[in-house]
């Protein structure tokens, strides 16, 4: 008796292994597949009456999910418009984001918090430029206190005391416990909101200086 597996091998590389490996979610090849099977089928020993309920149990199966597939699709994509139109409200508003960087403009520099565990005994800060990594400037005996968060002091200047050029910066902030272990930190700024745009099905806001922050890292909107 053919089975499908056997009429998939004999009709070619179109309608091969790999092919019968995508079934469950190609409900038209599948169709064919069972088409070829019956009509291929040895009239001296045909498909068993239970076989053939048995397959077509699987290809109802197999339109069930396609068709559930579908649905959830569209679902997905009528999600992703409404949270495209919710998120497009939000350019030009001002927001607090979980980031580790600083923009610095013409007008000064924006806000930036840290917070540090308790156990912290010693705090300092790296600013970086973002393109070269060049590290600008330290600050260093930054406010250890662990019960909230901390604003970084930086008056935008460099370690010559030179103000640094308008532009994104990264920020490192090192906290560490009495035996010297590295403790976690936990950094935020203040920006604006300049652009919402999707990435494999997420959304993206870009805020001042260009950084891409994820809408679940976004903690609050002004």
């Amino acid at each position: 008796m053919t089975s499908i597996a056997s009429v998939a091998a004999a009709t070619g590389p179109d309608t091969g292994t790999s092919s019968l490996s995508q079934l469950s979610s190609d409900y038209t090849h599948f169709l064919k597949l069972l088409t070829a099977q019956l009509t291929n089928q040895d009239p001296l020993a045909p498909m068993e009456g239970t076989e053939f309920v048995s397959q077509l149990a699987q290809l109802s199966q197999v339109e069930q999910a396609v068709k559930a597939n579908d649905g959830l699709s569209n679902l997905s994509s009528q999600i992703a418009a409404l949270s495209m139109v919710a998120g497009a409200a939000t350019i030009g508003r001002s927001v607090t984001v979980s980031s580790s960087e600083i923009e610095v403009t013409a007008d000064g520099v924006e806000t930036f918090r840290y917070s540090v565990p308790t156990e912290a005994v010693s705090v300092k800060a790296e600013i970086r430029d973002t393109v070269s990594g060049f590290l600008v400037r330290t600050i260093p005996d930054l406010p250890v206190d662990g019960s909230g968060q901390q604003a970084l002091d930086w008056d935008g200047k460099g370690d010559t005391g030179q103000k640094v050029l308008p532009g994104s910066y990264s920020v490192t902030v090192i906290a560490e416990d009495e035996s010297g272990n590295r403790l976690p930190v936990r950094t935020e700024r203040d920006t604006t909101v300049q652009e919402v745009f999707f990435e494999q099905g997420q959304m993206y806001y870009r805020v001042a200086g260009g950084e891409g922050i994820a809408a679940t890292a976004v903690l609050s909107i002004r």
